[in-house]
Parts: structure tokens; C-alpha cells; sequence
């Protein structure tokens, strides 16, 4: 609850920022310790699946993303292993879309759709237009870190930005 009014204070003042490209942020606890991925997962109730947890990083980076007059939301987060966070991934997508809710920014309920493959530059993505709205997605990469963007175009600038071809392993 508390976490979807700090991204509604964000989506209401990223136009004032006056840039075009995602804005990263870190959440911290009220003595300025950032938190860890899980911990932020249990605050948010974001019901990421066991085998992605289990093979995350700690660190953590929320994106904000002005997209035609909507603000958009992703997340990256590092792995232990490049391979096992990859087969992770893809054996739980059905539950990605549910997983990241918090990250949506919209009241309307998401239904999942199916998941295909695409390629953004040296990136592989696999994406699901998510209904009923289909410019709501939700985009995966795994590159030197995890990158998830909520629309094709936030994945985009994502990693345009923050993402390297430099592998963890």
C-alpha cells in the first residue's frame, strides 16, 4: 500500500523532471539501509517465485519511465548465476504478470497473455502483452543484471541505459 502511493508520488512528478530517460531509484528502510530484494518482495507483496528468488542478488534498482503521458515502472536486480536465474525465469513466467503487480501502475486488473521471444539489440527479451490494456507488458532480459520493464518501450530505455553486454558468469 504504502509502496503504490510512493509510485504515485513518482508518477506525478517524473514529468517535472523534464527527461526522456528512466530515472533509477533505490528503496531504502527509514534508517537509509537499502533493502534487499527479498525483503522489498515480502513489503510489497510481490509474489516473485521461489526458483527467481533463490537464485537473486540482494541489490535492487526500481526504473521510472515517462511513456506518452504514463509513467511506467521496471525493476533490475542481480543474480548468482546467469544460466539458473534464465531457466528460473522462463519455468515460472505464468506467474510473472502476477508477481510484479505492484510494479504496474494501473487499477485495471492484468490478465496474462503469452509469452514470446524478441530481440532488442545484443538482448534477448522474452515478453506477454498483458490484457486488457496491451500497452501494459511485462519484458524480461537477463543481461548483467535482471531488467523487467512494465511496457516494450520502458524495457527498452531500460536497458538502453543501465544494461551492459558484460555478463556476471
Amino acid at each position: 500500500e504504502q509502496f503504490s502511493l510512493k509510485l504515485s508520488e513518482i508518477a506525478q512528478s517524473l514529468p517535472e523532471q523534464n527527461t526522456t530517460a528512466p530515472i533509477s531509484f533505490l528503496i531504502t528502510d527509514p534508517n537509509g539501509t537499502p533493502l534487499t530484494l527479498n525483503s522489498f518482495a515480502k513489503i510489497t507483496k510481490m509474489q516473485l517465485p521461489q526458483a527467481v528468488l533463490d537464485q537473486a542478488g540482494d541489490a535492487f534498482e526500481i526504473y521510472a519511465y515517462q511513456e506518452s503521458g504514463n509513467t511506467r515502472f521496471g525493476i533490475g536486480f542481480d543474480y548468482i548465476t546467469r544460466q539458473d536465474m534464465s531457466d528460473a525465469l522462463s519455468d515460472n513466467e505464468l506467474s510473472l504478470p502476477d508477481a510484479f503487480t505492484p510494479l504496474y501502475n494501473t487499477t485495471q486488473t492484468i490478465q496474462p497473455g503469452v509469452f514470446a521471444d524478441n530481440v532488442y539489440g545484443n538482448y534477448a527479451v522474452r515478453f506477454s502483452n498483458l490484457l486488457p490494456d496491451e500497452s501494459v507488458s511485462i519484458d524480461y532480459t537477463v543481461a548483467d543484471k535482471v531488467y523487467v520493464g512494465t511496457s516494450k518501450n520502458s524495457q527498452r530505455a531500460i536497458l538502453d541505459k543501465y544494461a551492459t553486454d558484460d555478463f556476471q558468469n
